[in-house]
């Protein structure tokens, strides 16, 4: 897993970072551009919210998502799977799909790697690819 490139930084586009409909910021990966970078959604130990959400574009068109399914996945550094759930699309017509954190998906501090698998008719899209591009998940303790 890539774990070089700039860190996701809330209203920064030139990041990856759209405006988003939700609670977080919305993390945006293009079919077309797959230079190397790594997304970092940081989260205190224990934090249901924001839920965590992507938008998949092509160039600067947002890839129409209606009908399709969306599954979570998020392994420890080691690979071993913490959660692999349903996600959500959250926004079909513009691209964006979303995960939901439950209690046990932000139990433990450290450091996970985190993959939106999309199928929609007989195409998957796995977000990020993991060949250039990744998306860390960082669960940090609390200060209380």
């Amino acid at each position: 897993m890539p774990s070089t490139g700039a860190a996701s930084i809330a209203g920064v586009s030139a990041l990856g970072l759209g405006s988003s409909t939700g609670l977080g910021p919305v993390h945006i990966f293009n079919l077309q551009n797959r230079s190397p970078f790594c997304r970092v959604d940081c989260r205190t130990k224990g934090a249901l919210l924001p839920d965590l959400e992507i938008q998949l574009l092509n160039n600067t068109s947002p890839v129409v998502l209606t009908g399709a399914t969306v599954l979570f996945v998020m392994k420890t550094e080691g690979l071993v799977t913490k959660v692999s759930a349903a996600g959500a699309l959250s926004d079909p017509v513009n691209g964006k799909v979303r995960y939901s954190f439950v209690g046990p998906d932000v139990d433990t501090v450290g450091n996970f790697w985190g993959q939106f698998v999309i199928t929609l008719s007989s195409r998957t899209y796995r977000i990020p690819d993991y060949v250039n591009q990744s998306l860390l998940i960082k669960i940090v303790q609390g200060l209380a």
